[in-house]
């Protein structure tokens, strides 16, 4: 990885197709490697399956000095919960949802592959990168 510093995505964007490590406004997700697809406006595509994330969740990016292959996943946390854009569930399966710090409550949703995100019971639908994490809904939810 370069030793440059963090840049805002907003106003300095990455060249096109450049290798970056992104953080996001959720401070409890881990920086994860994405490359800027085309012009500036949610075309950055994250993780080994290339997600599109929205410029409005990108907190800062930094340049790698090259992209790994393949790309690291992070762990799985003891608590059992999963990073969804490394580890994301099979379609149509219930878990419960990490949103924010482990202090706060789960939410229980069914993930949809076609969507990329959760859908809640109360009928929110969650993208992908608004959620820190997720684990199966068969465990417990701490």
């Amino acid at each position: 990885m370069s030793n440059s510093a963090w840049k805002d995505p907003l106003s300095n964007a990455p060249a096109p197709e450049v290798g970056v490590l992104l953080k996001t406004i959720l401070v409890q997700r881990p920086p994860f490697i994405a490359v800027l697809n085309g012009a500036v406006g949610n075309n950055y595509q994250c993780g080994p399956n290339r997600w599109p994330i929205p410029d409005e969740w990108l907190w800062s990016w930094r340049e790698l000095g090259s992209m790994p292959n393949p790309l690291p996943s992070p762990p799985t946390k003891p608590s059992g919960y999963r990073d969804g854009l490394f580890y994301p569930p099979a379609d149509g399966q219930s878990c419960w949802i990490r949103r924010f710090p482990e202090a706060a409550p789960a939410q229980s949703g069914t993930w949809s592959g076609a969507k990329l995100g959760f859908q809640l019971a109360s009928g929110v639908f969650l993208p992908w990168y608004s959620v820190v994490a997720w684990k199966p809904q068969g465990a417990p939810s701490t």
